[in-house]
């Protein structure tokens, strides 16, 4: 039986929360029951003896007693008496292990006794004064959905805000404050309650946090105070991006709290200082909800790539300016010609979508500005205007960059493709099975799976199916492995690896299902789908070896995007993605650009074509006349079930 039979007991007005570590206690009949008919004379009087003891003050004897007691009476009815008490004397010795070993077994054994509440609040105060904050806080939890005066309430909210603060969490600290504060009746308690409230949303809490306590209190205290500290970090950071949004999100909850005018003269000052950059750089993304973690890590990526530049260069003269698009499409070209006219951008990263991009065509020749994606992936979405440009990790990239990895280094020749039909999965075969064939290598068999499905059987069956034809082979019949009454032969596949551009969970099924049928020992090759945590759990033993590609690892041992992702992390407490590292990237390339000499959006476009070699976080890149981006991507090998880079790109 566990510690928390707490819950669903009246637990009366018997909580105590000091630990008595000098003096004595009394235990009066109403707190220890009189004697049992059913317990002997001998135990009585050994308890009593025990009992007069204590009340002595001889602890250490008091202790010898319980436990020779406890030792040759251990079904004792009064044995949860002798607990109790062997667990006061641990405690007046400061043996706090110990007595909190006393107290359990009441917790445990004996769920109806008189002394269990007494027993459960002293196991709580003692598990938190060992430092087993974890403990203790479920402990208080459990003993606050019991208490019923308000008092008891209090001292309970002032231990679990205290276990809040020493383990840093701060947002369930502010909960129990607030909590706390309901109970109180003096006005300046509850003024106290509220101003540690604010001192630690002013002064403990992570940009995560703020907004976390925006979510839980859009519009009321704190989620007021959230918001003011948001926009004071996001104005020392110079993040304009989510300094603007975010007073705009407070306007719309607190219409009339009195920063608000003040708030709205920081926008105008936004605006005007950007244009007093000379030269501005735009970032376009979309403002749709379903987007946001996307365009965060785009925006992060941009801004840390400015402040890196800014610190680097001395240069303060470069600055950016943001443009969210809304949804309704047929808008979004006149609103970024507006956007154009008014901050004259030389550059501009963005769209991200690849319709919304590809889009941006007409304006780009017309105003002669180079538009750089940093996620767009659709094929051939450059092609409409020398000054459209991506730097982004397309699926015929993987593809083809896994490919030539697979024959040029891993000697391979002979290969399947199982792919999800779907564009992704259509787009990345495709261009797998022409990079093998260009190489001299050889695709015995191609198909593809619906995407929702679980079952790869079928594909499996006919792959063996052909390849029995042309190189596998059929050994004699396998007796052990009788499935379902059908008699199966061993299988020696006569390929060595095979494609899977699949993505998460579904992708990661693949491996185990290939296993089942006895395709073994071969290699398996991937994409950025499978650099996911979902993908590993799936493909469990069975996709270890396997390799695959990506345009960024999180993990790489390489200098810059070591230490990129050590910057990312300290400034924006979370990781970076691919998107982050692809958008500082593009961001460093239009810089170096600038601090080249270019100062126009022509000179921009014409020294990013120039660049023969440029060594960034997301790999090695360099531009098509077309507008594309050639990049060497980082090679991964899943070693002992996690991620391991093979190359340095």
């Amino acid at each position: 039986m566990g510690i928390f039979m707490c819950k669903n007991r009246t637990l009366l007005g018997a909580l105590s929360f000091s630990i008595i570590l000098a003096g004595l206690i009394f235990l009066t009949p109403a707190s220890a029951p009189g004697a049992d008919p059913q317990a002997s004379p001998a135990e009585i009087l050994a308890l009593d003896n025990a009992q007069k003891t204590f009340e002595k003050g001889d602890f250490d004897n008091a202790i010898l007693q319980l436990k020779d007691f406890l030792s040759k009476y251990p079904n004792s009815l009064k044995a949860d008496q002798a607990y109790f008490i062997l667990g006061e004397s641990q405690v007046n010795q400061h043996h706090l292990p110990e007595a909190r070993e006393a107290y359990k077994q009441i917790i445990d054994q004996f769920h109806s006794s008189s002394y269990y509440p007494q027993a459960y609040s002293r196991l709580a105060n003692i598990t938190y004064d060992l430092g087993d904050l974890d403990q203790a806080k479920r402990l208080f939890e459990d003993l606050l959905e019991e208490a019923a005066e308000p008092q008891k309430q209090v001292e309970l909210y002032d231990k679990l805000i205290d276990i809040g603060i020493r383990k840093e969490a701060w947002n369930g600290a502010i909960d129990d404050l607030l909590e706390r504060g309901k109970l109180l009746t003096g006005g300046a308690d509850q003024e106290n309650s509220k101003n540690k409230v604010i001192e630690l949303v002013q002064t403990k809490l992570s940009k995560k946090n703020l907004w976390d306590l925006i979510e839980k209190y859009p519009q009321s205290f704190p989620g007021d105070f959230a918001y003011v500290r948001l926009v004071s970090v996001y104005e020392t950071e110079k993040d304009t991006f989510h300094l603007e949004k975010t007073i705009k999100h407070f306007l719309e909850a607190f219409p009339r709290n009195g920063n608000g005018e003040v708030f709205k003269i920081k926008i105008g000052t936004i605006n005007d200082l950007a244009k007093k950059h000379k030269i501005n750089i735009g970032v376009v993304v979309p403002s749709l909800q379903k987007a946001s973690e996307v365009v965060d890590q785009v925006v992060n990526g941009v801004n840390l790539a400015l402040w890196d530049y800014q610190k680097t260069a001395h240069d303060e003269s470069v600055g950016l300016i943001f443009k969210e698009l809304g949804s309704q499409s047929e808008k979004n070209r006149p609103e970024v010609e507006s956007f154009i006219k008014e901050f004259s951008p030389k550059a501009i990263i963005g769209p991200l979508f690849s319709k919304e991009f590809e889009s941006m065509a007409g304006l780009a020749d017309s105003y002669s500005i180079p538009f750089m994606t940093p996620t767009a992936t659709h094929p051939g979405i450059t092609l409409k205007s020398k000054f459209l440009f991506r730097n982004a990790l397309t699926n015929g990239t993987q593809a083809r960059e896994i490919a030539d990895y697979a024959v040029a280094q891993g000697h391979l020749k002979r290969f399947v493709i199982l792919y999800p039909k779907n564009s992704y999965g259509e787009e990345a075969s495709k261009a797998f099975f022409d990079e093998v064939i260009r190489l001299g290598g050889e695709v015995i068999f191609m198909d593809s799976y619906p995407p929702e499905t679980t079952d790869f059987s079928p594909q499996i069956k006919q792959l063996i199916k052909v390849d029995l034809t042309k190189y596998g082979v059929e050994g004699e019949i396998a007796e052990e492995k009788d499935y379902k009454h059908k008699v199966k032969r061993e299988y020696t596949p006569g390929f060595d690896s095979v494609f899977l551009p699949g993505e998460g969970e579904k992708g990661g099924l693949i491996p185990s299902q290939l296993a089942f049928y006895d395709i073994q020992g071969v290699v398996l090759l991937g994409t950025n789908g499978w650099n996911s945590t979902d993908f590993l759990r799936a493909g469990g033993k069975y996709v270890e070896g396997g390799v695959f590609v990506d345009g960024f690892f999180i993990g790489s041992t390489a200098p810059l995007a070591a230490e990129f992702v050590s910057r990312y992390r300290k400034t924006f407490q979370s990781d970076p993605s691919i998107f982050s590292a692809q958008s500082y990237d593009a961001m460093q390339m239009i810089l170096q650009s600038v601090k080249g000499g270019a100062s126009t959006g022509s000179q921009i476009k014409s020294a990013i074509l120039e660049i023969k070699s440029f060594d960034g976080v997301s790999g090695t890149t360099r531009f098509r006349p077309d507008g594309e981006a050639e990049k060497k991507v980082f090679i991964l090998q899943i070693k002992n079930g996690r991620f391991t880079q093979v190359n340095q790109p």
